[in-house]
């Protein structure tokens, strides 16, 4: 069987979760039987390095990437009404396939009637559902006229990309009930996100120094309103209730500036854009807090810390698609002074925060692991090629 996998952006080292995972699953698609030839495009060529990608991996493109400066979704848009010379050239190159993988918005756009049976589109989390919710909740009548512009437009990607036959790709059920009944003419299926991370036992003891790390996307604006809220009705009572020397360590992408100083002025909180050794972040830590209220897709963050035996809160958003028992394997909670006490008495009692690691470990390696995934994957395009043939059993000129 010979796969394509088009992505839509990359950067290596990845300096994305979704870059981590696009490689994570190129690598796990492949296998006895099973040529990836990868393809697609990168917004950034100066951060992706190919000899150093496939020296790590064992990965490299097929054909050199297609630079393009487009966010994802316009790329997407314009590949799909209007392709540039080197889009279609690559769509040439695509008919020769057993398998198209598209992989995220940019990629979907390339989806085609005609080869749409053997297609898969990731379309990874519908972002018309979530700028739904954006406009929702929305304060503002710019912010809310800004959720509509942007769900008009996702809307309508999904929509072509939504041809008769093609598979659709979302990594949460919640993603995909609702994906199916707004898109009745396709398949949809949720396949998660795998482990990047290697699991690993949990600490033994609660360390001194008690940290909390906070994993919230501050560049995106509806992520930044749920850390200011979580500011403001989380963490001081968190502090306030957890006993010992808590300090909180926000990994939030960016470095802190006036009104994310100002709403976090009285806590013992840090901003830290990025960390070289995540895995061991995360072990140190005592507690991982994930305050997202408006988001849509299955948490990565969620799952790698789980994995690695650190306990993990947070909203329903947050665990939306993780079936995690609450209580046992994590805490979930809607209410901001709920989540504040219950994390608080997690931190106090080190036997109940060490049993919630080991089950939150147990439970995300099950389901999430590589081999699972990858089972998952193959069962994907073992139907979809029984159901067509490719046109040529050789491969692109």
């Amino acid at each position: 069987m010979r796969i394509a996998y088009v992505v839509s952006d990359l950067t290596f080292p990845p300096q994305e979760g979704l870059h981590e995972q696009t490689l994570l699953t190129a690598q796990l698609i492949g296998g006895t039987d099973r040529t990836v030839d990868i393809y697609g495009f990168v917004r950034r060529p100066e951060m992706l390095d190919l000899s150093a990608m496939e020296k790590a991996t064992g990965l490299r493109f097929a054909a050199p990437p297609i630079p393009s400066r487009l966010p994802n979704l316009l790329l997407g848009l314009q590949n799909s009404l209007q392709p540039s010379r080197n889009a279609s050239a690559l769509l040439d190159k695509l008919k020769h396939y057993d398998v198209i993988h598209l992989e995220n918005l940019a990629a979907c756009g390339l989806v085609r009637a005609h080869s749409a049976a053997r297609t898969v589109a990731g379309v990874i989390d519908p972002g018309s559902l979530r700028w739904q919710r954006m406009k929702a909740s929305a304060t503002t009548l710019r912010g809310r006229a800004s959720a509509t512009a942007q769900q008009a437009l996702h809307t309508r990607l999904e929509n072509r990309i939504a041809q008769p036959g093609v598979t659709i790709h979302v990594v949460s059920e919640p993603d995909a009930l609702y994906l199916t009944s707004r898109v009745r003419r396709t398949d949809v299926v949720a396949i998660p996100v795998a482990l990047a991370l290697e699991s690993g036992a949990p600490l033994s003891s609660v360390p001194s120094k008690c940290e909390v790390i906070v994993f919230i996307d501050l560049r995106r604006e509806h992520l930044r309103q749920s850390f200011l809220w979580a500011a403001k009705t989380v963490l001081p009572a968190l502090v306030q209730k957890g006993g010992g020397d808590i300090s909180i360590k926000v990994l939030g992408r960016i470095a802190a500036d006036p009104e994310l100083f100002a709403a976090t002025a009285a806590l013992p909180l840090s901003f830290v854009p990025y960390v070289d050794d995540l895995a061991g972040a995360l072990q140190r830590a005592a507690l991982v807090l994930v305050p997202d209220r408006t988001g849509t897709g299955l948490k990565n963050r969620v799952i790698q810390a789980m994995a690695l035996g650190c306990p993990v809160a947070g909203t329903s958003v947050a665990f939306e698609g993780i079936p995690a028992t609450d209580g046992a394997e994590a805490i979930i909670e809607e209410d901001g002074a709920r989540l504040a006490t219950r994390s608080a008495a997690l931190l106090r009692d080190e036997r109940a925060r060490l049993a919630v690691g080991r089950a939150g470990a147990e439970f995300a390696v099950a389901r999430y692991g590589r081999q699972a995934n990858a089972q998952r994957w193959h069962q994907v395009y073992d139907r979809i090629a029984g159901r067509t043939l490719a046109p040529s059993t050789g491969g692109p000129e």
